[in-house]
């Protein structure tokens, strides 16, 4: 009986690593709705439409930080291999010892080509593949044939499609990547835009990454104030949407009323902070609102000590921070050292 249960727990371990390597990493970002109202995005959703039904390999050229692997499972959905699996196999990281048993597999354990089998593998940050294993891939792709560790060959049943942030004839040429996986790899090349040339998808994308924040914060829904959106929609974003996610994170920790305002973004290089030339420039809720969060922030979140900065009873402020839609946990004092 205890054989029994000892095969049964394998099973069921190896049945959800086949899962989770199947679902591959950001899956449940991936599975969060498309933006693409922006034309960079909709130029690019046609060229999906026109690729997505072949079956040649794919390669995807995306600036770091871009959801190029979301764009991949778009690809693969639209054509006729749907149905199959879809594989994102992470290139950096595995140890180069590793590299070729990962994508291969031997007699114990498949690999990520025969994981994919019927489907779709992705192969993120290929330029990360040691050079002896991108060969070898190679040489499988000219065969339609993968052989695993112990020799045993198999077919090569799948679309493959890699991603890099670097084109690859120039690292090619500098040796840095195999000449004959270049050229399967250059077939069919998509340059994915980044987030600075979809200004139109910014505050779609804003929203969502706001929903994310919030159910990883363990907060209700926030909304974004119109001059936080004017800031984010001036930077110019290098590290695309994996910066953005970040930036919204901070500004859902640090915001204390319904709203993300403008105060509570991190500096944005490229955007001049938003300062009152005069203290009481803006309506009296505005102005009244800036006093509260400033005795707030003086008093480290203490209400009581606010209040009495203010001079005001503890029962009054608290009505004005109701009523201001700042009424955050209140702070114990610290003790001094």
């Amino acid at each position: 009986m205890i054989g029994v249960v000892s095969i049964r727990e394998a099973l069921e371990r190896a049945e959800q690593d086949a899962r989770a390597l199947r679902a591959g990493r950001g899956a449940a970002r991936r599975a969060a709705a498309a933006v693409a109202y922006s034309e960079a995005m909709q130029t690019l959703e046609a060229r999906l439409d026109e690729l997505a039904p072949l079956d040649a390999p794919l390669t995807l050229l995306a600036e770091g930080g871009s959801d190029v692997d979301r764009v991949a499972q778009r690809a693969h959905e639209r054509g006729p291999r749907a149905e199959g699996p879809f594989v994102v196999a992470d290139c950096a990281a595995m140890t180069p010892e590793d590299a070729e048993l990962a994508l291969f597999g031997d007699d114990t354990r498949p690999g990520w080509l025969r994981l994919a089998a019927g489907g779709t593998l992705l192969l993120a940050d290929v330029p990360a593949l040691p050079l002896p294993t991108q060969h070898t891939l190679a040489e499988a792709l000219a065969q339609r044939q993968g052989r695993a560790a112990n020799g045993a060959p198999y077919p090569l049943e799948l679309r493959l499609m890699a991603t890099t942030r670097l084109p690859l004839e120039p690292l090619a040429a500098a040796d840095a990547f195999d000449a004959e996986l270049t050229r399967w790899l250059t077939r069919l090349v998509v340059e994915v835009p980044p987030l600075r040339a979809r200004r139109d998808d910014l505050p779609s994308l804003v929203l969502l990454a706001l929903d994310r924040a919030c159910r990883v914060f363990g907060r209700a829904p926030l909304g974004i104030e119109q001059s936080a959106i004017d800031a984010l929609l001036a930077h110019d974003w290098p590290g695309n949407l994996r910066e953005l996610q970040h930036v919204i994170d901070r500004a859902v920790a640090r915001a204390t009323g319904p709203k993300v305002r403008r105060a509570d973004l991190p500096a944005l290089p490229g955007v001049a902070e938003q300062l009152p030339s005069d203290p009481l420039d803006g309506t009296y809720e505005d102005v009244e609102r800036r006093v509260c969060e400033r005795a707030l922030a003086l008093a480290a979140g203490n209400k009581s000590e606010a209040a009495r900065a203010l001079g005001l009873k503890r029962s009054t402020f608290l009505d004005k921070l109701r009523r201001l839609g700042l009424d955050v946990p209140d702070r114990k004092p610290t003790a001094q050292a």
